[in-house]
C-alpha cells in the first residue's frame, strides 16, 4: 500500500541528501535548545549544531535506515509512513533515554519529552522524505 496513492521513486543521491537535510536539521534543533537553555554564547551554539548534527547522522544512519529500507521495499513509500515511522522512532529513542538512567523522574515529564521528540523526528522525517522521494512520471 502506497500511502498518498502515489508511486514514489528515490535513487541514491537523493536519500544522501535527504540524510544530510535530516541530520542539519537535528543539529539545527540542538543548537536551538543550547540558545533557549540559556547558553547564550555563539560559540556553544555552533559545537551543538556540529556535534548535534554528526550524532543525527550517524544515529539516523544506524536506526532510521534499516527500518527506511524495509518500509521502501514494502512499497510503503508515502509521506505517512515517514512521518510515523520518525516519530516512533524519536518517542522510543527519548523514553529508552529516560528510562535508563538513575532519574526518579514521573512518568508524565517523561512521556511529555518523548513526545516532543517524537513531534520533531516525525518532522524531520516528513522534510527527509520530501527531499528523496518524487512521484513517478508517466
Amino acid at each position: 500500500m502506497n500511502d498518498g496513492g502515489g508511486d514514489y521513486r528515490t535513487s541514491v543521491d537523493r536519500v544522501g541528501l535527504a540524510l544530510a537535510c535530516g541530520a542539519a536539521l537535528a543539529g539545527a534543533a540542538a543548537a536551538l535548545l543550547v540558545v533557549l537553555g540559556g547558553e547564550g554564547s555563539a560559540r556553544a551554539a555552533l559545537l551543538a549544531l556540529l556535534i548535534g548534527a554528526i550524532f543525527a547522522a550517524l544515529a539516523i544512519t544506524a536506526i532510521a535506515g534499516p527500518i527506511w529500507l524495509v518500509l521502501h521495499l514494502s512499497g510503503q513509500r508515502g509521506p505517512a509512513a515517514a512521518t510515523a515511522s520518525g516519530a516512533v522512532i524519536g518517542f522510543l529513542l527519548m523514553l529508552a533515554a529516560d528510562l535508563s538512567g538513575d532519574t526518579q523522574e514521573p512518568w508524565p515529564h517523561m512521556l511529555g519529552g518523548a513526545l516532543l521528540a517524537a513531534a520533531l523526528a516525525g518532522g524531520i522525517a516528513l522534510v527527509m522524505w520530501r527531499v528523496a522521494y518524487r512521484r513517478r512520471e508517466g
